[in-house]
């Protein structure tokens, strides 16, 4: 799944679902991503630290009752694999939510979108049977973020 992930993650570099310069420059000054809070907090998702990851971004958020078939939770990556019907949930929550999580999508095609932040990026792609989200540290050190 990790090859189908960075193969997904590379064809989906369409520059026509990115969000607007102006969002990414705001992005861009900003530290870390942060979590949501007031309105834009959907009371219908958790933060990875939830679903027991230690590690990751700071506010990165998934819908609540994600059911994973896999996950990675190293210092400098995170990845949840599940099935395609939970991956179809996923990748409709990621495509409204990233923005308000402090995320730029960098490019959307099909059913994979690839996204970023200051110190981070990501990647999620999926088929009718299984789906994937990476999220990779840029840099060294735990400086980069925090848990998720």
């Amino acid at each position: 799944l990790a090859v189908a992930l960075a193969a997904g993650a590379a064809g989906c570099s369409s520059p026509t679902d990115a969000v607007p310069s102006s969002t990414a420059s705001s992005v861009a000054a900003s530290a870390t991503p942060r979590p949501p809070t007031g309105p834009d907090a959907d009371p219908g998702t958790v933060p990875l630290s939830e679903l027991g990851f230690r590690n990751g971004p700071e506010g990165f958020r998934v819908p609540s009752g994600l059911v994973l078939s896999g996950r990675v939770d190293q210092t400098n990556v995170v990845t949840l694999t599940m099935d395609g019907a939970q991956g179809r949930r996923l990748h409709e929550y990621l495509m409204t939510a990233l923005p308000s999580m402090g995320w730029t999508i960098e490019g959307s095609s099909g059913d994979s979108i690839v996204f970023s932040a200051s110190g981070w990026e990501g990647a999620f792609t999926m088929s009718d049977e299984q789906a994937g989200l990476t999220l990779r540290r840029l840099g060294s050190g735990p400086s980069s973020g925090g848990p998720g």
